[in-house]
């Protein structure tokens, strides 16, 4: 039995006189059909006050009042209730005896919104204890922390009252800094805008048995930022597929949407992922912030020799060029600033992307749509009857789109692709093991590119230390008899401008491999990749890892980025 029994509180109004027997009765009704405490359906009904109920708690239960600033030397067992509890009902587990455990509260009529807190410490008995709000805030700001940004936003968030409407109106674009008074849209809009403020690329929305995660990520890693508890999961859900024009009754299938929304006078375009989990329904939201886009190749991070090299193959009348590397090593943006570089009045520029991800002027792009036969192979035939110049296709996936690309090019068009693979040599060996001829690579490949993305360390916050020579071999650097290199590392603290991360943005690190002829002799003789890769540094061409180096003894990467993204030698 917990310390306090809410189910005796009518019984015990009626035996002090408070309310009478029909009144608890019609109380009792009114909770149940509202759902809502026994206590508030009795205020509401005017048969009692609040304070009434607070003073009558107090004098039934004996309900301590404590000072919360004279408590020092406590070790409270943080464990058993989240910061995001502590902080959204505003409440501290002060002690555990035995099965007992105390919880300091604001107001007595808080016991009534216990059930989460009992449920959550099934194995203790709850006995609450009163301080005032500013005193329990400081007790949760020595011991967990303080508030993070959705921890304000939940303040007001009660959970089964202003849920979002299905019918709710849709609008075309959703303004982030308009509070409409319901806590879910607040709520969602409060993270999404904190996302983009931050310079976030995803939102990963993730149930799981006891909490609703929230991370962002941001160049490049996933940072968590708050745990939220179970019952908000499926409002967030909901109000994300509404503005994303889901099915907000479809809980078995993943469902894909998009929209837009405002904030600070930006647009920014939002592609949301919803697919069912074991615990519910993961959100996944990428971030496309065009104003964030570098459609300028001289920044992009290409090395002086290599970016002249790119250059000049990118102005060719026909042939296949290939940007590989894994998920998300900035490809794209490598391609859109290419096009941008190039496009004119004179050029007919069509792309197939799959997902269009930015909207370029002047240039003609089309969505795939597998579900209705438009794939890329098939917009790609439609493209070579629409009197292409300069041809994009998002991916080479399959041979079908392999055997129409090495088609486009050798009729006399300049194709622009990508392809998943690790090396500039590998791109080739990929080509051969989807089924294409070597004398069709040799005839029409003219340019291959690898390239990773790598954070930059914060030049804020940076520290400088002399680095060892064994670090230094690692990256490639031979040390001559007295000499010492300095490098950078990231701050463990971090500043202000990197929200104390150590890093800010990212740049690009390239190996771009120019076809000459020596390397397509090379190719028609179905040579290993360590030969045609020799034969290309032979060539001048700068390795992945060569420029990832000189990258770091510039000062504006670290050695331990390097070593994470698996560029060591």
């Amino acid at each position: 039995m917990p310390v306090i029994d809410k189910s005796q509180l009518g019984n015990a109004l009626v035996e002090a006189k408070i309310i009478t027997n029909s009144q608890l009765k019609e109380g009792e009704k009114e909770a149940e059909k509202r759902g809502q405490p026994l206590y508030q359906a009795l205020v509401n009904l005017q048969f009692v006050t609040e304070d009434t109920i607070r003073e009558f708690l107090i004098s039934q239960w004996k309900i301590a009042s404590i000072d919360c600033s004279l408590m020092v030397g406590i070790e409270p067992d943080l464990a058993v209730i989240p910061k995001s509890t502590a902080w959204n009902h505003l409440l501290f587990p002060l002690d555990t005896k035995g099965n007992r455990l105390t919880i300091v509260i604001t107001d007595p009529l808080k016991i009534f919104s216990l059930d989460k807190i009992a449920s959550m410490t099934s194995f203790y008995e709850i006995e609450p204890v009163i301080s005032s709000e500013e005193e329990i805030k400081l007790l949760i700001e020595r011991y967990y922390g303080k508030r993070g940004f959705l921890e304000d936003s939940l303040a007001d968030f009660e959970v089964g009252t202003n849920k979002t409407s299905i019918e709710e109106k849709r609008k075309d674009i959703i303004n982030l800094e308009e509070a409409d008074g319901s806590s879910t849209v607040n709520l969602v809009n409060q993270l999404l805008s904190e996302a983009i403020r931050k310079g976030a690329s995803d939102i990963h929305i993730e149930p799981f048995a006891n909490e609703l995660r929230i991370r962002y990520r941001i160049d490049g890693v996933l940072y968590k930022v708050s745990s939220l508890q179970k019952e908000f999961q499926s409002a967030i859900a909901s109000r994300i597929k509404i503005i994303s024009n889901l099915d907000i009754t479809e809980h078995r299938h993943s469902q894909d949407g998009h929209c837009k929304i405002r904030l600070e006078e930006k647009v920014i375009d939002l592609r949301v992922s919803i697919t069912p989990t074991i615990f519910g329904e993961k959100v996944a939201i990428r971030v496309l912030d065009t104003t964030k886009l570098c459609l300028d190749l001289d920044r992009l991070g290409f090395e002086s020799g290599a970016l002249s090299i790119y250059k000049k193959n990118i102005k060719a009348s026909e042939g296949l060029i290939i940007i590989a590397g894994p998920t998300s090593s900035g490809k794209t943006t490598t391609l859109y600033s290419t096009l941008a570089t190039i496009n004119s009045i004179e050029k007919n520029i069509m792309t197939i992307e799959d997902p269009v991800e930015y909207v370029l002027d002047g240039i003609n792009q089309q969505q795939v749509k597998s579900d209705i036969g438009a794939d890329f192979a098939s917009g790609l035939r439609a493209f070579l009857r629409q009197d292409p110049d300069i041809i994009l296709v998002g991916e080479i996936r399959d041979k079908e789109t392999v055997d129409v690309v090495i088609n486009a090019a050798l009729t006399g068009h300049l194709v622009f692709s990508t392809l998943h693979a690790n090396t500039t040599g590998g791109v080739i060996t990929r080509l051969l093991k989807m089924g294409v001829e070597p004398f069709l690579i040799s005839s029409t490949l003219i340019m291959c590119v690898t390239q990773r993305l790598i954070r930059l360390v914060c030049d804020k916050c940076r520290e400088s230390y002399v680095a060892p020579s064994q670090i230094l071999k690692r990256i490639g650097v031979t040390l001559k008899k007295g000499e010492e290199i300095t490098l950078y590392r990231a701050s463990k603290e971090g500043c202000k401008y990197c929200d104390n991360i150590g890093y800010k943005g990212r740049i690009g690190i390239f190996e771009v491999m120019e076809i000459n002829d020596t390397i397509r002799g090379l190719i028609v003789d179905q040579r290993p990749t360590h030969d045609i890769e020799k034969a290309a540094k032979l060539s001048g061409m700068i390795t992945i890892k060569e420029s990832a180096a000189k990258k770091v003894l510039s000062g504006i990467i670290t050695v331990e980025e390097l070593f994470r993204i698996g560029l060591e030698n």
